[in-house]
């Protein structure tokens, strides 16, 4: 696993690295030239045969204390002095800087310095340079493998977390390497003394030691809402804000409602390019229909009442009766209920257009108790004015929900975002984004019905 943090150092680092004694990989065996080794003498004169075994050559890793190499073989001479030192996976098993010193007999002292570097970040300079500027996407604060997994959601990276306190709630992918499939989590927590990353959820399948663990730079979604504080400011500001204002305009029809949301009320009557709305919650809203059917069911009761006369079918009919012919006054209260019309004795074929204006329907004439159990169905599965795919409210709820509370799986393979409802039941959307991570979506799938 590519380390790209640090690679781009160690590349930057490489020119003053190339002045000492170079770069070695970490825990693999390799041959060093040492020297010249010259007459301790006269400082000039090549020493060519000198034996040179294990125990004369001494390391220091970090700077601790110099200890015969664990390579058994003795060096050799190459030539003009120099000798061919070999160490083993053990003598280079620290990262770090790496002191090599010999001080044989007849000769002067000679040491020289290395730095080991983890294996991948050794490989991605010196075995394919080029894959390093074509594989490092955009937005990547660390591409690391997980070392031990203390849970399905708390893991110890392989590699040291620097300046991690940061990755709080940004974007996690982890990817199960022996299936291909990925998700993403919101980082929780970061403890860089234990180099532990906590997610907020587990993943669908079981983090095994070796997955692939990704940090972006971007914030996760569920972090605004898991960081949401109510705001006190009186401007329309966070989505809750928002919909707070919308119901209060759909349900009431207090005339203050209207004074205090009037951005919310501006933006539903919003000219999309058929006029604007004409919406007013004191007319328009439940509560003003309820008024309205409450009056009008007080109409209703005075005209049938208990006392009428039987009206059998077809008795009356539109032809049969002049204009204004029978008045409010002409009919006595409770002359004609219920019982004395028979069904569908008039139809739409009766009634003249606008027969039953709003002035003839009283105010609270029908309430709550005369609502049909699908009235408030029909409601929130009207289609929203001055919304252009001609979503209903119920709709729009749904995506919106799935967005801010439901649950979002990220695919790396196919790059595909999958929003569900709070339940993780229903997929409400489907976005599928281009080549790198953080390419433009490239189609939005949106299913907003089902329960």
């Amino acid at each position: 696993m590519i380390k790209f943090r640090e690679v781009a150092i160690l590349l930057l680092l490489l020119p003053a690295l190339a002045n000492a004694g170079g770069v070695l990989r970490q825990s693999t065996a390799v041959d060093i030239i040492m020297g010249p080794f010259v007459d301790s003498t006269d400082g000039d004169t090549e020493e060519t045969a000198l034996t040179i075994s294990q125990a004369d050559v001494k390391l220091s890793k970090n700077g601790q204390t110099l200890a015969q190499k664990n390579d058994v073989t003795a060096a050799a001479h190459d030539a003009n002095g120099m000798y061919n030192v070999e160490l083993d996976a053990t003598d280079t098993d620290t990262i770090g800087t790496l002191t090599v010193f010999v001080h044989e007999t007849g000769a002067l002292a000679v040491k020289q310095e290395y730095t080991i570097v983890d294996e991948a970040a050794y490989d991605a300079i010196y075995g394919s340079p080029a894959t390093i500027l074509t594989e490092i996407p955009a937005g990547i604060l660390r591409d690391d493998t997980i070392g031990t997994v203390n849970s399905q959601t708390s893991f110890v990276l392989d590699t040291n977390i620097v300046s991690a306190s940061n990755w709080v709630d940004n974007t996690a992918i982890v990817h199960d390497i022996s299936t291909g499939e990925a998700v993403t989590r919101r980082i929780t927590s970061v403890d860089q003394t234990t180099e532990t990353v906590v997610i907020d959820s587990a993943p669908p399948f079981t983090v095994v030691v070796g997955d692939e663990f990704i940090v972006r730079g971007e914030q996760h979604p569920r972090a605004a809402v898991n960081n949401y504080s109510p705001s006190t400011s009186t401007a329309v500001t966070t989505l809750s804000d928002d919909m707070l204002d919308y119901f209060q305009l759909l349900m009431r029809s207090d005339a203050a409602i209207n004074t205090d949301n009037t951005v919310a009320l501006g933006v539903i009557n919003t000219n999309e390019g058929s006029g604007a709305g004409d919406y007013d919650n004191q007319t328009d809203s439940i509560e003003a229909a309820d008024a309205s059917l409450a009056t009008a069911q007080t109409d209703l009761d005075t005209i049938t009442g208990t006392n009428g006369v039987l009206v059998s079918d077809d008795a009356i009919t539109a032809a049969k009766i002049a204009a204004d012919a029978i008045g409010a006054s002409e009919i006595a209260t409770d002359a004609i209920g219920s019982a004395e019309i028979a069904s569908n004795a008039i139809g739409n074929q009766e009634l003249q257009n606008d027969a039953i204006a709003a002035q003839h329907i009283a105010v609270n004439a029908i309430g709550s108790s005369e609502l049909a159990p699908t009235a408030i169905d029909e409601i929130w599965d009207e289609a929203l004015e001055d919304v252009g795919d001609s979503s209903t409210g119920r709709q729009i709820m749904r995506l919106l929900l799935a967005e801010a509370m439901g649950v979002c799986t990220y695919t790396q393979n196919t790059r595909t975002w999958v929003c569900k409802d709070p339940s993780d039941t229903e997929t409400r959307f489907t976005l599928v984004y281009g080549t790198e991570l953080d390419g433009d979506r490239q189609s939005s799938t949106l299913t907003p019905d089902g329960p």
